[in-house]
């Protein structure tokens, strides 16, 4: 018996220096956002357009 092989696809290959430089982007933007720490203001539940006002400014 014997066993057919599929045949394989072939996989795209990244170059290294390009994977690099991603991985070094996606880094960037993680420890950026980390350093801001960012967070998402509390609304009251019925918001005057004064209280907008002061969000913006």
């Amino acid at each position: 018996m014997t066993e057919e092989k599929e045949p394989s696809i072939p996989v795209p290959r990244i170059p290294k220096d390009r994977m690099e430089t991603l991985t070094d982007g996606i880094f960037a933007i993680a420890m950026t956002l980390l350093v801001l720490s960012l967070e998402v203001p509390t609304l009251p539940a019925n918001p005057t357009p004064h209280h907008n006002q002061q969000l913006y400014l």
